[in-house]
């Protein structure tokens, strides 16, 4: 029997994550729930998240998904513990990939990981950076507005860089050879972080697509041309799309050097 996961995010992020989970062609039907009227969530309050996290998951349960992808670092940070002991519901989380240099041979690397203020922020972060990185090898930098900037991607195609550029000019000549992401929009413009920032990028999302395999029990399969349920009202709403429907909000080279 084919599994259900429910995938949570405030807007577009997740969809980098499920992407990469139909790259794998596991058989599985995917519904994707966020919340595009209040998108994005790193300046809200606790008490709102879990408000319209909770309505997100409700309307997952209805379509009786068998667990739900967090697919946001301050959703995670912010909602998965009480969600943990209100459902039933296998929950999976994600969190910052702080230890990367300790899952890596070659020690002489400079990492910095960037995230939202909002995970920054968080109980949750601080526990994780003073666990798997006690001696600040990695620097960490939140972005205030990338997140929101990449949101914009979506709805105009002929997007500025501009913006994005002044937002990650903080880290240019720092020496840093890897970047790590720690918001699930950043993937989307990973080929231009890379080119602008002359670094290897870190995306977590293989390690998370490897937990949703372990929590569901899947093996990686054949299956090609996936469709998935989304929803951008809470689940109010559900259309069936296609992987094309993503790929869309990736940035490509082309659109890089014409507006940069």
């Amino acid at each position: 029997m084919k599994k259900k996961l429910g995938i949570i995010d405030s807007g577009i992020g997740g969809l980098s994550l499920l992407n990469g989970l139909l790259s794998k062609g596991m058989n599985v039907e995917y519904h994707y729930c966020s919340d595009n009227d209040n998108v994005p969530y790193g300046e809200k309050s606790q008490d709102f998240m879990l408000i319209r996290v909770t309505k997100m998951v409700e309307a997952l349960s209805y379509r009786n998904v068998d667990a739900i992808l967090l697919a946001c670092n301050t959703l995670t940070a912010e909602t998965i513990d009480q969600l943990r002991k209100t459902y039933k519901t296998p929950f999976i989380g994600i969190e910052p990939y702080i230890n990367f240099p300790n899952h890596v041979e070659n020690k002489n690397i400079n990492c910095c990981l960037i995230l939202t203020e909002a995970t920054k922020n968080s109980e949750r972060f601080k526990t994780l950076q003073k666990t798997k990185d006690p001696q600040g090898k990695v620097k960490v930098v939140a972005l205030k507005n990338l997140a929101l900037l990449i949101e914009a991607i979506r709805v105009n195609h002929n997007y500025d860089i501009s913006a994005i550029h002044s937002e990650i000019e903080l880290l240019k000549d720092k020496n840093f050879t890897h970047c790590i992401l720690g918001c699930t929009h950043y993937p989307f413009i990973k080929d231009y972080l890379e080119q602008t920032l002359k670094l290897k990028v870190v995306d977590p999302t293989q390690n998370v697509i490897n937990e949703v395999s372990r929590v569901l029990n899947l093996d990686y399969g054949i299956i090609t041309d996936q469709l998935f349920y989304y929803s951008d009202n809470c689940g109010d709403h559900w259309q069936l799309k296609s992987q094309n429907f993503i790929q869309d909000f990736y940035f490509k080279h082309e659109l890089i050097q014409d507006n940069h």
